[in-house]
């Protein structure tokens, strides 16, 4: 969505955004607030308070617009791959990496601590919640990607019942995410 389209922020404030590269929702919300204060001449209290006034409208415009049924937000896992292929806001995001919850505890800590895209899987769920684009999406439907014997790919609803986990090799990682580091090193900065 574009931020013109958020009647609650303000045109002076949408045009400086504008002309630091961030014309949409996503992108401000995703932007980190040091770096877009310094592009912008803003205060890092202003982009936060602007981040935050587009989170609100955006939720709200999107609470009021009906669910469009050939675009609705959702999660696809795919065939033994350490990612899944989100969809939010319109957008896909691909190679996202999937995390397993271990709990509340850890999914709290997670969630404050995560600064990079991640599926949060969670055992005897039909939904997950994502961090995307730089914001959390909560209880996104989840799909699989099946094919068929035509070679065609369907999404079909599913369930998770249980979680196997297996490691992923470092090279695997690297050929997603471009990093040699293992998530949890790119997670705690080492």
């Amino acid at each position: 969505m574009q931020l013109s389209r958020i009647p609650t922020l303000a045109p002076s404030a949408v045009a400086r955004l504008e002309q630091a590269g961030v014309d949409t929702v996503p992108a401000l919300l995703g932007a980190d607030p040091a770096d877009l204060a310094r592009r912008t001449g803003m205060s890092v209290d202003e982009v936060r308070y602007l981040q935050e006034t587009a989170r609100r409208g955006w939720e709200e415009a999107t609470e009021a617009a009906p669910a469009r049924p050939e675009d609705p937000s959702r999660v696809v896992l795919k065939d033994d791959a350490p990612t899944a292929r989100v969809l939010v806001a319109g957008a896909w995001h691909d190679d996202v990496p999937i995390l397993i919850s271990k709990g509340p505890d850890f999914d709290a800590r997670l969630r404050e601590t995560l600064r990079e895209d991640g599926v949060l899987l969670r055992a005897k769920a039909d939904t997950v919640a994502a961090r995307v684009a730089g914001a959390w999406w909560e209880n996104l439907p989840l799909f699989k990607e099946r094919r068929g014997t035509d070679g065609l790919a369907a999404e079909v609803r599913v369930r998770v019942d249980e979680i196997r986990e297996h490691r992923v090799r470092r090279e695997e990682t690297a050929a997603v995410t471009g990093d040699k580091r293992t998530f949890f090193q790119r997670l705690f900065g080492r």
